[in-house]
């Protein structure tokens, strides 16, 4: 079966379009020399800009024969990940009872829970496109997978946002340490360098040892500190706060970057690693499919404006134009 959104496909089709749209340039040029007396007036010729005339048509043809084959293979996250190249983001979220204080955000007076989900929304809106899966676990006394792979981010929002999580836990201290050495089990078998291990949490301490070193295929770690960092509050026996030292600790074992997050969201430089390989070399980030959009925009104007131009300016004498300002002959 022949595979119309293969690459090498796109690009012969429009080859053989622009080559096609050549031949016929050259079969129209030849009936115009025919008329040229009645075209072009008493020198017999065009405009010399109109001699570029028949490989830009060439080329036009060829720009839109390309972008309207590269829109219709792009048929969802298949074609994308092939244009793009395929990431995942595996986020770790904190849904300790913890995580219900209310001491977070710039005003300080936000559940951290509800902080966490707007830095989970504010990294995933600026990784745009279909190529990034993403994976949510909760961790609280153990580690839960929620949903792996998936490229709906409403639902993973929802997740983070509106669901009391905890109450699927049983009671206890926070194991960060585990939620870690699971997390790097189930990112094993993913491709070499292609995820990015998000880690939200108000902090826990991760004793010395026992910590797994993580498999290759996670190639960055952000962890996302959320909570008031001066003054806590009490639960369960114990004072709460956000536990910078221990989280800036996790990330330099981890060999990652720690931010807190509690006023600020992660810096977009920190998250070049969740855009397709293509996007994130350059500034500006533009898909296959702004692309395409933009190519048979261009090529449909253009093609539209040559005959206007033809019609003024393909001659350097009208002979309609010169027939109509010569003055009558008198006959004597």
């Amino acid at each position: 079966m022949v595979d119309f959104g293969s690459t090498t496909i796109i690009t012969c089709c429009a080859v053989l379009g622009g080559a096609l749209t050549a031949f016929a340039e050259t079969l129209h040029a030849k009936r115009v020399r025919l008329s040229a007396p009645l075209a072009f007036g008493p020198s017999f010729h065009p405009a010399n800009w109109t001699q570029a005339l028949p490989a830009l048509r060439a080329i036009l043809i060829a720009g839109a024969i390309w972008g309207l084959m590269t829109l219709i293979s792009l048929d969802g996250s298949r074609a994308q990940s092939k244009a793009g190249g395929e990431r995942h983001l595996f986020v770790l979220l904190d849904v300790s009872p913890s995580m219900l204080i209310e001491d977070a955000g710039p005003e300080r007076n936000q559940r951290r829970a509800l902080r966490a989900a707007e830095v989970l929304e504010s990294v995933l809106n600026r990784a745009p496109g279909n190529h990034l899966k993403i994976s949510l676990s909760a961790f609280y006394t153990t580690q839960k997978p929620l949903i792996q792979e998936s490229i709906d981010r409403n639902l993973i929002l929802y997740m983070a946002k509106d669901l009391p999580l905890h109450i699927a836990f049983k009671a206890g201290k926070t194991n960060l340490l585990e939620a870690l050495n699971k997390t790097a089990a189930q990112c094993s078998k993913l491709k070499r360098g292609s995820t990015t291990l998000l880690v939200i949490s108000d902090g826990d301490t991760v004793s010395d040892t026992g910590l797994e070193a993580l498999p290759p295929s996670i190639d960055r770690v952000l962890i996302a500190g959320i909570g008031d960092t001066a003054k806590g509050q009490f639960i369960d026996s114990h004072l709460s706060r956000q536990d910078t030292a221990s989280l800036a600790q996790l990330a330099r074992r981890l060999r990652g970057q720690f931010h807190d997050a509690n006023t600020r969201h992660i810096a977009s430089e920190s998250l070049t690693s969740l855009l397709s390989p293509a996007s994130s070399k350059g500034i500006v980030s533009i898909d296959a499919k702004t692309t395409s959009i933009a190519v048979i925009a261009l090529a449909a104007a253009l093609q539209a404006l040559i005959p206007f131009l033809l019609q003024h300016a393909g001659a350097p004498t009208h002979p309609a134009r010169a027939i109509s300002h010569s003055k009558p002959s008198t006959i004597q």
